[in-house]
């Protein structure tokens, strides 16, 4: 009897080889490591002005503006290696800017172009209420240099971009903001967002028009779709950044 009891006990065994039996024995399971949390995603970029554009030349120029604000970032633009020493600023934190984009989409059959001013200006269109921000305009020259007139707060500039026929074209415009302690990098956004952009004297300096040559102006054709026609003078367009 015992040795039948021994042979069933030496079958079961046998049976469960490799069931765990000798679970007391085992390795502890490790425990679960958590996943590394994935960085805040970056917020898109947000259109502030969207408006279709003719020229009011006899030639039929066409085009497409539109206005892309990024979000508020810290450092310098990508304005080349001296831009910091230049304007005084530091590649840190203490310098916060709000990267703008300026697309210019060609619908016309022949090249085009746009050059404009742009200011800022206070959410409310009064003047002098961007203090503390200054406007620069990306150079397409990358030997320009920045703030040689010892401004870097200037609240106005230009740009003209021109585009072949039915192609687009950009430039990019950086708004900056010294911001050298905790409370004032805290308020950056807010900053930003009490600004308009305004851009007046839109010209199609292009000279791909028949017969003698001189330069159009862009008239907005139907109300933009984003931002308004500024309340001053309705040829110009603004973009609330807020």
């Amino acid at each position: 009897m015992v040795r039948a009891r021994l042979v069933a006990a030496l079958l079961v065994l046998a049976s469960c080889a490799g069931c765990g039996l000798l679970g007391d024995v085992a390795a502890p399971e490790a425990p679960g490591v958590p996943a590394p949390a994935l960085p805040d995603p970056v917020p898109a970029p947000r259109e502030v002005l969207a408006a279709s554009l003719e020229d009011d030349r006899t030639f039929p120029f066409a085009a497409d503006l539109s206005v892309l604000a990024g979000p508020v970032l810290e450092g310098l633009p990508p304005l080349g290696s001296t831009f910091g020493a230049d304007c005084g600023l530091a590649d840190d934190a203490t310098t916060q800017y709000l990267p703008v984009e300026v697309v210019f989409a060609n619908r016309s059959e022949a090249v085009a172009a746009l050059a404009a001013g742009v200011d800022l200006l206070a959410a409310d269109g009064s003047p002098g209420g961007a203090s503390g921000v200054g406007l620069v305009v990306a150079s397409g020259d990358p030997t320009v240099r920045y703030c040689q007139d010892e401004d870097r707060t200037s609240s106005s500039d230009h740009f003209a971009v021109g585009a072949g026929a039915q192609g687009p074209a950009g430039v990019w415009i950086y708004l900056l903001r010294h911001a050298p302690t905790a409370e004032d990098r805290a308020g950056g956004a807010a900053a930003f967002a009490a600004l308009t952009l305004r851009f007046s004297g839109l010209e199609n300096r292009a000279d791909s028009v028949p017969g003698p040559w001189a330069a159009g102006h862009w008239t907005v054709t139907r109300p933009p779709a984003v931002g308004a026609p500024c309340p001053e003078d309705p040829t110009s367009l603004c973009a609330p950044l807020g």
